[in-house]
């Protein structure tokens, strides 16, 4: 199935939760490490900024002071969006698409450095994007938040534990998924002889990478002016997806 996709254009990545060694032992204990070099994307990755210790360590240190500082304040926030990061969460997944977006070659490499498409940038290349997966919560809902049930198409595999109880005729129709099948066979059918490029509607604007309300103005200035990289880099992220 991979190799067909490949085949016919399409750039196949996974998007998995958890500690990357394990993640990728899983792949590659699944025998498709090598269709997938460079495409694997996974939480912990995202999260570890470069520079993340230090942000940590200054927050350890302005916790230890007397009373709460600006400093403190701000510093939290961000760290607080390494968290977010580190969990299959709709700002994981725009991080992802920003990722998939922003070059060709290694993915887990742009993922890695904060890769970020501008608005205008975004506008000159149509962006199309399918999500398979069995679990509802982490791997269909999120990607709706993100980009709207307009735009991506999710295919949700009914079938495992995860599944148990779970029926999508029972969620508001604006978040339930695009497709959903029993079984590996089905989505396989499916992807062979149903989808097509014009079948997937086109992600139109780059996904926000955080949450609006966490981040005014006064707090990406402060953290853009900040003497920790690693709050410089990720306000420097924030900006650039406004734009």
């Amino acid at each position: 199935m991979l190799r067909s996709l490949i085949d016919r254009g399409a750039i196949c990545v996974v998007i998995t939760q958890g500690q990357s060694r394990f993640q990728r032992q899983k792949i590659t204990r699944l025998s498709i490490s090598g269709l997938l070099a460079g495409c694997v994307l996974i939480t912990q990755d995202a999260r570890r900024v470069a520079g993340y210790e230090l942000l940590d360590e200054r927050i350890d240190e302005l916790l230890g002071c007397a009373e709460p500082s600006d400093e403190l304040r701000h510093l939290w926030v961000y760290r607080c969006l390494l968290d977010v990061w580190g969990s299959k969460s709709p700002w994981f997944y725009a991080r992802c698409l920003h990722a998939i977006h922003s070059g060709e070659g290694d993915v887990e490499k742009r993922l890695a450095d904060l890769a970020t498409v501008s608005r205008g940038d975004w506008a000159t290349d149509a962006v199309r994007f399918v999500m398979i997966g069995d679990r509802y919560a982490k791997d269909i809902r999120p990607v709706i938040e993100s980009v709207g049930s307009d735009c991506a198409m999710t295919v949700h595999l009914t079938a495992g534990k995860y599944n148990e109880g779970f029926d999508a005729s029972e969620l508001p129709e604006a978040v339930r998924p695009t497709h959903s099948f029993a079984n590996m066979t089905e989505v396989q059918a499916f992807l062979d002889r149903e989808l097509t490029v014009a079948s997937v509607a086109v992600i139109g604007a780059p996904p926000p990478i955080a949450p609006a309300e966490w981040f005014d103005d006064t707090l990406l200035v402060s953290g853009a002016r900040c003497d920790l990289q690693c709050v410089q880099d990720v306000a420097r992220a924030i900006i650039e997806t406004r734009r």
